[in-house]
C-alpha cells in the first residue's frame, strides 16, 4: 500500500482475511465502488455497516462531508447523513437528503429550521423555510413580532394577497399608532384597505382617524357603516348621530319607524328631511289600522294628505259607513264608487240596501253636483 501497489495490497489484505483493511484503503483513495464491492464480497452485512459508519465519522471529522455522505448512504444510514449536515449547519444539504430519503418529514424539517433560524435572528433564512413549509403566515408573524413591517407586508401581500395584508395593517396601526402606521400604509398603497378592514372589524375609531388624516372622502361611507353597526347593536341614538353625519337622515327615520318610535322618526324628519314626514304618518297609520284603531289611523292618513289610503283601509275592513263619510268630506268624486262597493258588499252578504240608504246616497251625490249618479240612486230607492 505504501508503494502504491494497491491491487497487490488488496489481494494481500483479502488473502490475510483482513478485507476491512482493503476497504479502508480504497475508501481513503476515493475508490468507492471498488471498496463497496470488496466489502459486500468478503464481509458480513453488520461488519460492513460498522466499518462504513466508522469510516464516515472519520471523514466527517476531517470535514470531508460529501465523502462521508456517500458512505452513510452506501449502508442505508440516511438519518446519520441527515444529522451530520444538521450538526454542521449545512441546511441545504440536509433538506436535499430529507427530500430524497424522508419526504414525509420535509415539512417538519423546514418548520424546525425556520424556528431555529428565527431564534438565532436569521430572519431572511427563517422566512425561506417558513415559506417552503407552506407556513408563510408564520413568517408574517415573525416580522410583526420584530416590528419589521415592510417585510411583514411584503410576505403577506405576495403569498396571501390583499386580505392577508389587511390583517397586518391592523396589527401595524395598533403597534405604532395611526400617524406612524399611515406612513407604511401609504408606501404600500394600503390606506384604503386598512380603513375598510378596521371598519369591518368594528374598529371605527381607528378607521375614522386614519380616514380623517389620509382619505377624507371615505368618511361618509364610514359613518354609514358605523351607524348600521350601532343600529344592529340597538344603540339607536348613537346610530342616529352617525346616519346624520353620513348625510343619510332617511336611514335614521327608517330605523325609528322600524322600532315604532314615532316621536323620534318625526323629529329627524322635521329636522333633516321634511319630505319624509308623510311617510312617517303613513307608517304609523298602518300600525294603528292593524291594531283596529281606525279613527286614529284615519287622522294620520289625513295628516299625511293621503285620504285615499284611509278610504282603502275602511273599504278593506268592510266599514262602509266610515268610508262613505270620509269620501263625502275628502274624496267627493269617489262617493259613487264607495256606494257601489257598499251595494256589492251587501249583495254578497245576501242583504239589500234600504230605501233610506239609497235616498241618503242620492242626496250626498246631489250635494256634490254628481247629477247622473244621484238620479241612479233615487231610481233605486223604490
Amino acid at each position: 500500500e505504501d508503494s502504491r501497489q494497491y491491487d497487490l495490497a488488496e489481494r494481500c489484505f483479502v488473502s490475510a482475511d483482513q478485507p476491512h483493511l482493503a476497504v479502508e484503503m480504497h475508501t481513503k483513495l476515493g475508490h468507492w465502488e471498488v471498496a463497496h464491492k470488496i466489502a459486500m464480497s468478503y464481509m458480513k452485512e453488520g461488519e460492513v455497516g460498522l466499518l462504513y459508519i466508522n469510516q464516515a465519522q472519520k471523514l466527517e471529522a476531517k470535514g470531508r462531508l460529501k465523502e462521508a455522505e456517500k458512505l452513510y448512504l452506501s449502508v442505508k444510514e440516511k438519518d446519520l447523513a441527515i444529522n451530520m449536515y444538521k450538526k454542521h449547519r449545512r441546511f441545504d444539504d440536509m433538506v436535499r437528503l430529507v427530500q430524497d430519503h424522508r419526504p414525509d418529514l420535509l415539512k417538519e424539517t423546514h418548520q424546525f429550521l425556520a424556528q431555529t433560524l428565527e431564534m438565532e435572528g436569521s430572519l431572511k433564512d427563517a422566512e425561506h423555510h417558513y415559506v417552503e413549509a407552506q407556513e408563510w403566515h408564520s413568517a408574517v408573524n415573525m416580522y410583526r413580532s420584530n416590528e419589521l413591517w415592510d417585510d411583514a407586508i411584503r410576505v403577506a401581500k405576495f403569498y396571501g394577497g390583499i386580505n392577508a395584508c389587511k390583517r397586518v395593517t391592523i396589527a401595524l396601526l395598533m403597534a405604532i399608532g395611526v400617524v406612524e402606521g399611515a406612513k407604511y400604509l401609504t408606501k404600500h398603497s394600503l390606506v384604503e384597505a386598512a380603513i375598510e378592514y378596521a371598519a369591518e372589524n368594528g374598529s371605527f375609531d381607528m378607521a375614522m382617524e386614519l380616514a380623517t388624516q389620509n382619505m377624507p372622502k371615505k368618511l361618509p361611507e364610514l359613518y354609514l357603516k358605523h351607524a348600521l353597526f350601532l343600529e344592529d347593536d340597538e344603540q339607536f341614538a348613537q346610530a342616529e348621530d352617525k346616519f346624520i353625519k353620513a348625510n343619510k337622515p332617511k336611514e335614521a327615520i327608517d330605523m325609528y319607524v322600524h322600532q315604532q318610535d314615532w316621536v323620534s322618526a318625526l323629529r329627524v324628519a322635521e329636522g333633516y328631511d321634511p319630505t319624509a314626514i308623510p311617510d312617517v304618518y303613513v307608517a304609523q297609520a298602518k300600525v294603528k289600522a292593524e291594531a283596529g284603531e281606525f279613527k286614529a289611523a284615519e287622522e294620520l292618513y289625513l295628516s299625511a294628505s293621503r285620504p285615499e289610503l284611509a278610504l282603502a283601509m275602511y273599504q278593506e275592513a268592510d266599514r262602509w259607513s266610515e268610508a262613505l263619510n270620509l269620501a263625502k268630506m275628502h274624496l267627493p268624486h269617489r262617493v259613487a264608487e264607495v256606494n257601489g262597493g257598499y251595494q256589492s258588499s251587501q249583495t254578497r252578504k245576501g242583504k239589500g240596501s234600504s230605501k233610506n240608504d239609497y235616498m241618503a246616497v242620492g242626496r250626498s251625490l246631489e250635494q256634490n253636483k254628481q247629477w247622473d249618479q244621484a238620479i241612479d240612486a233615487y231610481l233605486n230607492a223604490k
